[in-house]
């Protein structure tokens, strides 16, 4: 079982859009460990990245320069964990920075079953299964049948 944080932007009136809403799966990610730097500049976390780039730099001028090859590796494959790691407090500051808030953290099996438990917890309820309350009919005058009214009005004007 996974645990999402469901994060939502704020519209202009300070509530939230639960319609935009974004689910991030907690914990390690595979992705970001895998494919660090494209991971980062996916998801467009610019400054990170290069920092990222600096990193990888600083560490194959190292692994030249003053470690041997196993260290180097061993640093880059630390690097790489502690990505993976952080990547989703990552995004979550990032969209922090626009104005999304946390909204609720959901437990489910697969992303769809977090979208659907979230969405079915703060839609509205639906009213189409509703029973439809039949509104009482409007009482009818009875008229004259001799007068004939054209018209909305059910009786005739009396004459001045």
């Amino acid at each position: 079982m996974s645990v999402y944080t469901v994060q939502v932007p704020l519209d202009s009136f300070g509530e939230p859009a639960i319609e935009k809403a974004v689910f991030l799966r907690e914990g390690f990610s595979w992705p970001a460990f895998f494919f660090g730097l494209l991971w980062l500049l996916w998801y467009r976390l610019w400054a990170i990245a290069t920092l990222w780039l600096a990193a990888c730099a600083l560490l194959t001028w190292l692994a030249l320069w003053n470690f041997g090859f196993g260290t180097t590796f061993l640093i880059a494959l630390a690097l790489q964990i502690l990505l993976g790691l952080e990547a989703n407090a990552l995004l979550r500051h990032k969209l922090s920075q626009q104005r999304y808030r946390l909204l609720d953290v959901v437990n489910a099996e697969a992303p769809e079953l977090a979208e659907h438990s979230f969405f079915t917890r703060h839609m509205p309820m639906q009213t189409d299964h509703l029973p439809v309350l039949k509104s009482p009919q409007p009482s009818v005058l009875p008229t004259d049948t001799d007068n004939e009214v054209l018209g909305l009005f059910p009786l005739p004007e009396d004459r001045r």
